[in-house]
């Protein structure tokens, strides 16, 4: 962490990457010397890469199972309890957005989103879908700013990020 704040504060440009690396190198390093020893029972597993391949078996556990169609035992209560949450995460993201958008330079002359029904709905189909598939919830995140303040802008950095995730499917083992 001290690492990490120090090549921030340097404006070291991947510094919280280099602070992650370092760390895990460390924790290797505490490995080998028996400082940090694996007890799987705890959640301890080892810090070394292995090269077993990713068991993708594992995805039809998930897939598919907000599918349930079973509305018995659902009250008022739970309705309003569902609702409540749907409109604290509108209030969520349209909150990222205008603040990721200011960071940006991306708002108008008065403060608004231009284009911001689209931006919406991109991030409803992304809610959407990730349920569907059994993930944990897509949404906008308030960590884009990060990339923003790196310099991106025109989308091209999700792009990337989205295919390196893909990419990393196969490599998830190793780290």
């Amino acid at each position: 962490l001290l690492l990490t704040a120090i090549l921030y504060i340097k404006k070291v440009k991947g510094s919280i990457l280099i602070g992650i690396l370092a760390t895990w190198i460390l924790g290797m390093i505490c490995q080998a010397a028996g400082v940090y020893r694996i007890d799987a029972d705890a959640g301890f597993y080892s810090l070394y890469p292995t090269f077993a391949m990713t068991d993708f078996s594992k995805i039809g556990e998930t897939f598919g199972q907000c599918f349930t169609a079973d509305f018995h035992g659902v009250g008022i209560m739970n309705f309003i309890v569902v609702m409540l949450s749907f409109l604290l995460d509108m209030f969520d993201t349209i909150g990222t957005l205008i603040g990721v958008s200011d960071k940006a330079g991306m708002l108008d002359e008065d403060g608004k989103l231009p284009n911001v029904k689209q931006a919406l709905m991109a991030d409803a189909i992304a809610t959407s879908a990730g349920a569907v598939l059994g993930t944990s919830t897509t949404t906008t995140f308030v960590e884009s700013s990060a990339g923003v303040g790196a310099g991106a802008r025109t989308g091209l950095a999700s792009i990337v990020t989205g295919l390196l995730f893909l990419l990393a499917i196969f490599f998830a083992p190793i780290f």
